[in-house]
């Protein structure tokens, strides 16, 4: 005998039942006295004025906040029906000494039924042991801070902060503490083009290129169909280049929109999954474009003003912030704390910080179908478009299975009951957001500790106490899985071992290596020799060159964890080297970007460039930055320029822009799609 239904929490209840309002008001749990099969069940009645609602939970079916209806009580006689299950299932029952005692009818049969009210001390008892949990997980994970939440039929249920934010000062997490949630941000960008899609502003299939003119990647004429579904489904086929975005702080969006034509695909177009954090700044590109309004200020009214969320969108901002943890990074048997990591372009992609208060109005938000209070923020249909599987990533498996990504989300079968979630790990700090709709169930976990996976064991956990299913220990089993993934990771690199030459050379003296290579997205690496050792540095990141063999060299960094970038030198018909292959991709040593030796300038004549000039009414400036030169124009950002001859520069990171200087006539000229203009020196 299958009840359908939908799924709520077991006995994890923060809410203690009203005595006073009621005899029956509460949360009582018993069985259902079926023949050599008892069925446990749990009922939950509330009453306002008057006005009365239940469910019923039956943990062995996965059944969950199934709603009753019908409910009658008067004197000491209740009784109810189940919504929507077949065969008129309902139960009567009396009140006598404590208990509710009667029968559960359906189809025709009859069944003896009793229930004892759970009490404040029972529940309170079942919390107690959820934090005793979440410490020793804490405790056994090295984990610094920790903050749990968990929402049920639109309520907050649980959510508190265990350790510390900061673990030096030792600043207690509260539910109010703000966590870098890194790729859980994701959903958060979905959810405005969801917004954008109602207001018939967005077409989730309509070419990019109808929206943004011009736009097109690299030799790729596949690109003129890429569409933000694409994007946001991780099929467009575009690189993970994470270590362009991790330490280029430079790189704006806007930026990598105007030089998208130096960008090649590393993957395969729609036929399968490569998740890439530049899919989420490309779409956010687009609707800004298209909206006028930036994605922090889009995010901030649309999203986080509306859900009342407290939520900070960079960590300039962090920092101003009261109630925040610092973020840490295990190295060895050592936690050590680490710098935060401004996204900047990325954002989109990852820069959300938020409460376990604040996720736990996201989960809520998502749980009733874009409902807030009242009225929809959006409408169920596009909350059931965000959490539909669009790209398939696996199969069946043993617990978890049928994985793939939505918009903003991934989706699986958790043993059985479709769960919506995403994990985020961002430099100190790990998050994981999970929702099972059917159940009307959401679980939040933060830490600031990066790449634990105290976040999975813990939700995993608390699903199957909740759901009743069988207990599985996701934390011993971890462990176990933790020891190979270090031993893996002491002896992983993007090289194999077993191809490289050994006893070679590099071709030429380490002099000759030296330089400044650029690519017009990607911004400048700059190698340089001291002593007997090749130093590169790239945005904030410098490391040394390990001789591979022939002209290939690796660099180690291990500021936010440990990343490993293949360096190939490649040599003229001249015999010079003025090419620079780097893996920008900390996973694989395969699709190496190609960047160009820039032409070195002495500082003399770079000296004769600097000054103001008259263009078209406006001064604009160019300005000494060391061994290179920036333009600045009013009301702009400052633009580095990267030289490609004696006196012409192209703008870094802006494409179809030149600047040409006539020294002799103490002239600019500035060179755009739309034209170009000469200026005189000032």
């Amino acid at each position: 005998m299958r009840l359908a239904g939908k799924v709520v929490l077991l006995s994890l209840v923060l809410a203690a039942a009203c005595f006073a309002a009621s005899p029956f008001v509460g949360e009582w749990e018993g069985a259902i006295q079926i023949p050599g099969s008892p069925l446990t069940i749990v009922v939950y009645l509330s009453s306002d004025g008057g006005s009365w609602q239940g469910s019923i939970d039956i943990p062995l079916q996965g059944i969950s906040k199934l709603p009753l209806e019908k409910i009658v009580a008067e004197g000491k006689q209740i009784s109810f029906a189940l919504a929507g299950v077949p065969g008129s299932a309902a139960v009567t029952c009396e009140l006598k000494d404590g208990q509710l005692v009667g029968s559960f009818q359906q189809s025709g049969f009859t069944f003896p039924v009793a229930l004892t009210r759970r009490t404040v001390a029972e529940q309170e008892e079942d919390l107690e042991e959820l934090r005793k949990f979440i410490r020793e997980v804490r405790s056994q994970w090295q984990v610094p801070g920790l903050a749990v939440g968990i929402v049920r039929g639109g309520e907050v249920i649980f959510a508190e902060g265990f350790g510390y934010r900061n673990n030096e000062e030792k600043l207690l997490v509260t539910e109010n503490t703000l966590f870098g949630i890194g790729s859980a941000t994701k959903a958060f960008t979905a959810l405005w083009a969801g917004m954008l899609l109602e207001e018939g502003k967005l077409d989730l299939d309509r070419p990019i290129a109808e929206f943004i003119p011009g736009f097109s990647l690299k030799d790729d004429p596949l690109s003129a169909y890429i569409t933000i579904r694409d994007l946001l489904t991780h099929r467009a086929g575009l690189p993970r280049y994470d270590f362009a975005l991790i330490y280029n702080s430079e790189l704006a969006r806007r930026q990598i929109m105007a030089n998208l034509s130096s960008m090649q695909r590393t993957g395969s177009f729609r036929s399968s999954f490569q998740y890439s954090n530049f899919n989420y700044i490309i779409a956010a590109a687009v609707m800004e474009e298209i909206t006028g309004t930036s994605w922090e200020d889009a995010v901030a009214a649309g999203i986080l003003e509306p859900l009342q969320m407290s939520v900070s969108l960079s960590c300039r901002d962090l920092v101003g912030r009261q109630d925040y943890a610092l973020g840490y990074l295990r190295r060895g048997e050592e936690v050590e704390r680490i710098d935060f990591w401004e996204l900047g372009a990325a954002a989109p992609a990852g820069a959300i910080n938020a409460s376990i208060l604040d996720l736990t109005k996201w989960l809520n938000f998502f749980l009733q179908d874009g409902r807030l209070g009242d009225k929809n923020l959006v409408s169920p249909s596009t909350v059931q478009l965000l959490t539909t599987p669009q790209v398939a990533l696996s199969g069946r498996g043993e617990r978890i299975s049928q994985l793939s990504y939505a918009l903003g989300w991934f989706v699986d079968s958790y043993r059985g009951h479709y769960r919506v979630y995403h994990g985020g790990t961002t430099a100190g700090f790990s998050a994981l957001v999970a929702f099972l709709p059917d159940e009307d169930l959401g679980i939040a976990v933060l830490a600031n500790l990066q790449g634990t996976p105290a976040v999975d064991i813990i939700t995993q956990t608390i699903i199957d106490k909740l759901l009743g299913l069988e207990a599985v220990d996701w934390n011993g089993e971890a462990r176990l899985a933790y020891a190979k993934q270090v031993q893996l990771l002491d002896e992983l690199s993007v090289f194999n071992s077993s191809m490289r030459h050994q006893n070679t050379l590099p071709s030429h003296e380490l002099a000759a290596y030296a330089g400044n290579f650029t690519h017009p997205l990607y911004g400048t690496i700059t190698i340089s020799q001291e002593g007997e050792e090749l130093i590169a540095k790239y945005g904030e990141a410098e490391f040394k060159l390990e001789h591979w063999h022939y002209n290939t060299f690796i660099g180690e960094i291990d500021t936010m964890g440990r990343f490993q970038i293949p360096l190939q030198f490649l040599t003229s018909i001249d015999g010079q080297l003025n090419e620079l292959l780097v893996g920008l991709d900390p996973f694989s040593s395969q699709n190496l970007v190609s960047f160009v030796r820039q032409e070195k300038i002495e500082k003399d004549l770079l000296a004769t460039f600097v000054g103001k000039y008259l263009v078209a009414g406006l001064v604009v400036e160019v300005k000494a930055a060391g061994d290179s030169l920036l333009l600045v124009v009013p009301g702009q950002p400052a633009y580095r320029l990267a030289a490609e001859g004696k006196t012409s520069f192209i703008l870094q990171g802006v494409a179809g822009y030149k600047v040409e200087f006539l020294v002799e006539e103490e002239k600019i000229l500035l060179i755009q799609p739309n034209g170009t203009f000469e200026g005189k020196k000032l």
